[in-house]
């Protein structure tokens, strides 16, 4: 399992709240396994299929393939750890 150092999204929001839309913390709070959500390592935004969540942290698999897999190390189908803070968007 990868564990790479993911965006906050919410800080992002926090500093352009007119510009950076996340899901609610209502939203995030409703999220199950097999829900699929956007995060984003090294800039790079991309889709996760949870799998688990346990509080506010979240396994999942990498649901696409990724442009910058020689920069981060990560590819489709990879499991990651990653907090519902880190979540850009659900699909």
């Amino acid at each position: 399992m990868k564990d790479p150092v993911f965006i906050d999204a919410q800080y992002m929001h926090s500093k352009n709240p007119k510009t950076f839309e996340v899901p609610t913390q209502k939203e995030l709070n409703n999220i199950h396994a097999d829900d699929i959500v956007k995060v984003c390592v090294m800039g790079e935004r991309f889709w996760v299929k949870i799998k688990w969540i346990k509080g506010d942290k979240i396994i999942g698999i990498i649901d696409n393939k990724l442009i910058n897999e020689w920069a981060h190390g990560l590819n489709i189908g990879d499991v990651i750890t990653f907090y519902k803070y880190n979540i850009y968007s659900i699909w």
